[in-house]
């Protein structure tokens, strides 16, 4: 399945501008936040909410022009909540591997689809560095079938839509939460594409 998804979206003409239309932006600047990245600083760092948010306006400042963005199966020391552990036979283990692409950009930002589909999901992970409101999208284009994800929205994307509801590509899905309501980041979109 995942070589057919592959072989089609190489296929399929998009623009990073297609998820975020209102803001002009169709280049990125890449975000390293890897286990050996240097940006943030130390681990106590990675909890520091303010400094954080202060960090990615000085990117922002400085390459005006670009979104800040980066992230696929980057490892990272940024999981710092428990909740992201589970206990296997060797014990507790964190998770560490990012599985989608970040998206930084002001709380509020209008976030739009890709491609046409219908909603699967919607629900609020209101849990510590969880993903706050999330909604996830099926796609199907004849014999491919593959999902989105969208991650960190805000409460009120979740009212917006409901579970069936059916898509257009360019549709808005929804808006970037704060941090009160998007597990405690600095304001971004967690995208993601899943085969199942």
């Amino acid at each position: 399945k995942e070589k057919q998804i592959v072989e089609f979206l190489s296929g399929y003409s998009y623009s990073i501008a297609e998820l975020f239309p209102t803001i002009g932006k169709e280049k990125c600047y890449n975000l390293d936040l890897s286990i050996g990245s240097l940006w943030l600083g130390n681990y106590e760092a990675f909890n520091d909410l303010d400094l954080f948010t202060f960090k990615i306006e000085q990117l922002e400042k400085k390459f005006p022009e670009k979104i800040i963005a980066g992230g696929y199966l980057e490892s990272r020391l940024l999981y710092t909540s428990e909740e992201y552990d589970i206990v296997g036979n060797s014990g507790r283990e964190s998770r560490t591997t990012h599985l989608g692409v970040d998206f930084w950009l002001p709380e509020a930002t209008p976030v739009h689809i890709p491609f046409d589909g219908v909603v699967h999901s919607v629900a609020n992970h209101n849990k510590n560095k969880d993903y706050g409101g999330v909604i996830i999208v099926e796609h199907q284009f004849e014999d491919v079938s593959f999902f989105t994800l969208y991650g960190h929205l805000s409460l009120d994307s979740l009212t917006r839509i409901k579970k069936g509801d059916s898509l257009k590509k360019g549709s808005c899905i929804g808006f970037l939460g704060d941090p009160e309501e998007n597990g405690n980041w600095v304001p971004h979109l967690h995208f993601q594409i899943i085969l199942s």
